[in-house]
């Protein structure tokens, strides 16, 4: 493989790592089952009605209406569910699932914006030289190669360790792994996969 073409392909990747991390963070389906899924930060849940959906969220603070489907930060839904054991006598026990969600996806989404960050700056350096512009690589030029060589590799790691992290700290329930953490997985991949074949796969 020449340069010219292995340039191409590995920004390319490096691109779709940045295209599809984003995906994952902006879409609501890292965990799933058949009425309910939850992103990072979010449950959602469906209503039998647009009434009943309306109901429980003046009910709950907190909580919000889409059609039929009811959404609440893992933080307020912690909150409410402690409320509700309190006022009614109820098992708090599952109220503190919710709080380690709400922890596990606070980390999961830290190491993404880390990654998606890295990524974003290394698709800068590519791309902003073809405009004229080398001021950022002009910048990175000044560190030294060890912490760039460690910038390239961070891209996808970030992301891997984010969705690991995430999974790690997530409580054991009902829901699957949605698509939202697969897209996040594949990202990753394809940041180091970018790296790697610029690393290891020499030119002709």
């Amino acid at each position: 493989m020449d340069a010219d073409m292995k340039e191409k392909i590995t920004m390319g990747m490096m691109v779709g790592c940045l295209l599809l991390a984003l995906v994952a963070m902006f879409t609501t389906s890292w965990l799933s089952d058949d009425d309910n899924n939850a992103s990072l930060s979010t449950v959602y849940f469906k209503a039998d009605s647009k009434t009943e959906c309306e109901g429980i969220a003046d009910l709950m603070d907190g909580y919000e209406c889409d059609g039929t489907i009811v959404s609440a930060t893992y933080s307020d839904a912690e909150a409410m569910c402690e409320d509700m054991a309190a006022a009614f006598g109820g098992d708090d026990s599952e109220c503190a699932e919710m709080g380690e969600a709400a922890t596990a996806g606070t980390v999961g989404a830290v190491f993404m914006w880390l990654g998606v960050v890295v990524t974003l700056i290394l698709v800068l350096m590519a791309v902003l030289p073809m405009a004229g512009v080398d001021t950022l690589n002009d910048l990175m030029g000044n560190l030294p190669d060890i912490c760039v060589t460690i910038m390239n590799w961070a891209a996808g790691g970030l992301m891997i360790a984010g969705v690991v992290l995430w999974l790690l700290l997530i409580p054991d329930g009902d829901m699957d792994m949605g698509y939202s953490a697969y897209l996040a997985i594949v990202a990753g991949l394809m940041g180091l996969g970018s790296t790697g074949m610029n690393t290891f796969m020499g030119d002709e």
